[in-house]
């Protein structure tokens, strides 16, 4: 399928609150951030909290009350209301006694026999939104024949499904030529949950579901605060993304998990203080072979660039045409910038970002920048290593597997870079971690780094916002001091939205960031 002409779609922002309290708050949220109608998940609520929907009556809008839709989503399509029918409409009946909705929305399988009883309702007319939520794995011919039966029975046609990155483009994508009329939304979930989100213009959506804005800072983010789906897209993210019209430039990041990254964040600020319409989105390819096969079929429906983490720095490197140095030198990348017509340059923003913060610690007497110690030999290790080359550092990494030990130790040839035993380790001035521990509970490092620490080290973790404090209290044990990795998140950030764009970030910008994070120098 190609691109149809570009229309802005409605965005439906679905409020996750489970009170009429919460709802009134989050109601007035969605009208100030621009949505143009809001879901109210009533099998969310308590029954209790049911009539007393009518406080959203006391929220003074600007304008006309927003359209809302009426949802009662069943266990089996994913939501938290009754199965049987009856009890199902007594829900939908008492909720629209005590609110004017615009919508009900019904499940296909489960919900037409109560349309007619509906179309009688004693109050404001009511639209019937036909959704049907499919299964993952089914194929793209069956979700648009869904589609097409749920458009022919409501006034509102909607799929919702589970489907990996090369499933929503190969199969999903395709399958949407030819519709018109009606309003339809299909949505996907899971890895390529925010794409057809973000593609709704392009492809003729009528509507897109959207999260709450997105609350938090920097250092403390509320990723799921908003959001009823960990896919939605916040919606002021998304009214600046379609106000941009075709021309609107839209961003990946891409990584396995990805749902925690925060470069989506930081480059809808960089983004903003340019003044510049787009959007980044986190997309999860299941594996290496669908990474190389999807990305270069994206570049066609806008993508501008995307950033890479683990564990797919090593094949965005291979994958690329056209490589910087630093990159040729760790044989990772962190960066890729589409270069018609389906190739790809890419870069190792890492680097840069490492060099900065060595030079930063050098400067501030925290490290008199003659030794340096890596933990790990994946991609971020690489530039960590490559990073105190070029400051002119003696560097040694440590690593478990011996296969990896020597293939760094080839890599970096003839610089000479040292390996340690990881049994026999010693104080290192600055010690960087380099390996996925802390981004998940239960995982421990593989050997004592503690014996690498001591009075006076410092201690550089590359993982943001880690879910445990172990590194940190064993820096702490040590009389080491602690980093965590938000600074070179930042770094590598502002390097990479200029390999995007081609502008930089004003200095004050970057110091807000830092200031915001905690992590200013």
């Amino acid at each position: 399928m190609n691109p149809v002409p570009f229309r802005s779609p409605e965005v439906v922002v679905t409020l996750p609150g489970r009170s009429a309290e919460a709802l009134r708050q989050e109601l007035a949220r969605a009208h100030s951030a621009g949505a143009d109608l809001v879901e109210i998940r009533v099998d969310r609520l308590p029954t209790s909290e049911v009539p007393r929907l009518t406080r959203l009556h006391e929220i003074p809008l600007r304008h006309e009350w927003l359209p809302a839709i009426l949802t009662v989503r069943s266990r089996a399509e994913g939501g938290e209301g009754p199965e049987d029918r009856g009890e199902r409409r007594d829900l939908v009946l008492r909720a629209l006694e005590a609110l004017p909705f615009s919508y009900v929305d019904l499940e296909l399988e489960r919900d037409l026999g109560m349309q007619e009883e509906l179309r009688s309702w004693d109050g404001p007319p009511l639209r019937f939104v036909v959704s049907a939520h499919l299964s993952a794995g089914t194929p793209g011919k069956r979700a648009r024949a869904t589609l097409d039966r749920a458009l022919a029975r409501g006034d509102v046609g909607k799929v919702v499904l589970p489907a990996s990155l090369s499933t929503a483009v190969d199969e999903i994508i395709p399958c949407l030529e030819g519709l018109s009329g009606r309003p339809w939304v299909l949505h996907t979930t899971g890895p390529s949950g925010a794409l057809l989100r973000i593609l709704a213009g392009r492809l003729g959506m009528h509507w897109v579901y959207a999260s709450l804005p997105m609350p938090g800072s920097l250092r403390e983010p509320v990723p799921s605060a908003g959001s009823v789906e960990p896919s939605q897209v916040p919606v002021d993210r998304l009214r600046r993304f379609f106000a941009g019209g075709d021309g609107a430039a839209w961003y990946a990041v891409l990584g396995r998990p990805i749902g925690h990254s925060l470069s989506p964040d930081l480059h809808q600020r960089f983004l903003e203080a340019r003044k510049r319409p787009g959007i980044m989105i986190p997309l999860e390819p299941r594996d290496e072979t669908e990474m190389v096969e999807t990305l270069p079929k994206l570049t066609p429906w806008g993508l501008k660039g995307a950033n890479v983490t683990r564990p797919y720095k090593e094949c965005a490197a291979r994958m690329a045409m056209e490589a910087s140095e630093e990159v040729r030198r760790t044989r990772a990348a962190n960066t890729l910038v589409p270069s018609p017509p389906h190739a790809f340059r890419a870069y190792n923003t890492d680097v840069g970002a490492l060099r900065r913060i060595f030079r930063e610690l050098v400067a501030a007497r925290r490290w008199k920048g003659d030794q340096l110690l890596v933990v790990g030999s994946g991609g971020a290790a690489r530039a960590a290593l490559a990073a105190g080359i070029e400051e002119g550092s003696h560097v040694s990494f440590t690593a478990r597997r011996r296969e990896a030990a020597r293939e760094l130790l080839a890599l970096f040839a003839p610089h000479p870079v040292g390996w340690m035993d990881p049994d026999s380790l010693t104080p290192s001035p600055l010690v960087v971690h380099a390996t996925p521990v802390g981004r998940v509970e239960g995982e421990d490092l593989p050997f004592p780094l503690e014996k690498a620490l001591g009075p006076g080290s410092v201690l550089l973790d590359l993982v943001y916002h880690p879910v445990t404090s172990v590194l940190k209290e064993m820096a702490r044990r040590a009389g080491a001091s602690y980093l965590d990795g938000l600074r070179m998140l930042i770094y590598q950030a502002v390097e990479s939205f200029r390999h995007f764009t081609g502008e930089d970030i004003p200095r004050a910008v970057v110091e807000n960031l830092l200031d915001e994070a905690g992590v200013a120098p």
